[in-house]
């Protein structure tokens, strides 16, 4: 399998510098004209705005609770606020991934990486200073492979599937 949505095979063409797919070659061009920018687009802000959005509902709800503003900031700083933003903001990834996918209905794997992809690249423009390595490592490191899930997720979920008993 591949980001393709299709079986690649790994030889390289006679002129050693390209992969064949079922005969075809593909070039990066042939990548990048697969993808859907809409598609991207939506599950980068799906990914981003449900991320944000959650941190700031649990950030409402810290204080809606009575929590001075010093210890939200501890709480969210400390190890166990970074850890859950983190499976929080992969999810989300996740989520984006698969939203890209299903947008795009084709080489949905690829979407997925796509938008994890544009969420790394922004992330390292936009990043928070004094986070901690392994923070910095976990959720970029992870992003890719999460939002590929999702895509794998969106194009496991459009294909048609027969049930036993039934008659398609």
């Amino acid at each position: 399998m591949s980001i393709l949505g299709s079986d690649v095979h790994t030889e390289k063409s006679p002129d050693g510098d390209r992969t064949l797919q079922k005969g075809k070659a593909v070039h990066l061009m042939t990548l990048i004209r697969r993808l859907k920018g809409k598609a991207i687009l939506f599950g980068f802000l799906a990914d981003t705005v449900g991320t944000l959005a959650s941190a700031t509902a649990l950030i409402f709800a810290m204080a809606a609770a009575g929590i001075p503003t010093k210890e939200i900031t501890l709480r969210m700083g400390g190890f166990s606020g970074l850890t859950l933003m983190l499976i929080v903001g992969l999810g989300f990834t996740f989520f984006g991934g698969y939203v890209a996918g299903r947008t795009a209905r084709q080489a949905e794997i690829l979407h997925g990486a796509a938008v994890a992809g544009t969420g790394v690249v922004l992330g390292l423009f936009f990043r928070e200073s004094g986070l901690p390595l392994w923070y910095e490592i976990v959720s970029f490191a992870a992003a890719v492979p999460i939002g590929m899930a999702g895509g794998y997720l969106a194009k496991e979920g459009s294909a048609k599937r027969i049930l036993p008993g039934s008659e398609s």
